[in-house]
């Protein structure tokens, strides 16, 4: 079936059907531009030079992406990265992440206060929901937003290990029960957790 919305680029994108096909709904990049106050992902690279980029393909007006090997513990690097883009004037969330498969690390570079838990709560108050009537399936460390934004949350098998630690462990702290977390992997899992929220009978 084809989707009503994508939210896209760590959620620094949304995409709405036209009958040209996909755009970019207006109002969010209005949104983005505000959030980033005026900056692009082109003068995030000018103030991370240095930094072992994604490919061109990976980076758009509202984020800025670098990938780095795992092994070599990159996390260490954000307080720097951070101090940089402060003195650069540009406000902005990191989001970090780890392929478990490729021994890959991501960091996006996003306007500030935003990641993909943002796009879904801009949707949702667009078209009129409640937040325990969106079921939000994922698992990466930038899912880790959307998990802890009040909205029911499945955290599939094969999510990063530090990531189902920290999520398990933040469900503690507050009591919360918004979260699945599945004993299968991949869609395996998200079956498992729409059976868990009943959106699946079987």
């Amino acid at each position: 079936p084809e989707p009503d919305w994508l939210i896209c680029d760590v959620g620094t994108s949304l995409y709405q059907p036209t009958q040209d096909g996909w755009q970019l709904n207006a109002s969010y990049q209005a949104i983005m531009r505000e959030r980033f106050g005026g900056h692009t992902g082109e003068d995030v690279r000018i103030a991370l030079q240095g930094y072992p980029e994604q490919e061109a393909s990976r980076q758009t007006e509202f984020k800025h992406s670098y990938l780095f090997a795992a092994d070599t513990q990159p996390e260490i690097l954000l307080p720097e990265i951070q101090h940089k883009l402060d003195a650069a004037g540009i406000k902005a969330q990191l989001v970090y992440s780890t392929d478990v498969y490729t021994n890959e690390s991501f960091l996006d570079v996003l306007p500030a206060g935003v990641a993909k838990d943002f796009a879904v709560h801009f949707l949702l108050k667009d078209l009129g929901l409640e937040t325990r009537q969106v079921v939000y399936a994922g698992d990466s460390g930038n899912d880790e937003h959307a998990f802890k934004s009040g909205i029911n949350g499945i955290v599939v098998a094969n999510a990063e290990k530090a990531l189902i630690e920290r999520l398990q462990a933040w469900c503690g702290e507050n009591n919360s029960d918004q979260l699945f977390f599945a004993t299968q992997p991949f869609i395996a899992g998200v079956h498992q957790g729409c059976r868990y929220f009943g959106i699946l009978s079987q």
